[in-house]
């Protein structure tokens, strides 16, 4: 379950932006920040690592965007619950 927290840079001023935020803002997998000049932080929340990597190639061709700095990832994987064993302690 990989977790990106990525800063996407663009070619110019918000306008350069405004091709690539419809498509951002309909991903189900993209949460996005504030934009902040140029860039703009989003979070990429996917269920696997190729899911990851088929929206990581999307990101990279989407129209305007410069660069995409790496903030954090994470790979933590979801806890499988465990079975509770209790034992008789001897008296």
């Amino acid at each position: 379950m990989p977790i990106s927290g990525l800063v996407l840079t663009f070619d110019g001023d918000l306008n350069a932006m405004h091709p690539a935020i419809s498509p951002l803002r309909r991903h189900p997998l993209i949460e996005l920040g504030s934009p902040q000049g140029r860039r703009l932080p989003i979070v990429l929340d996917t269920p696997d690592k190729q899911t990851d990597q088929t929206v990581w190639s999307w990101l990279n061709q989407l129209p305007g965007i410069f660069h995409i700095d790496v903030a954090m990832v994470s790979f933590d994987e979801v806890p499988t619950p465990q079975p509770l064993t209790i034992r008789a302690t001897e008296a």
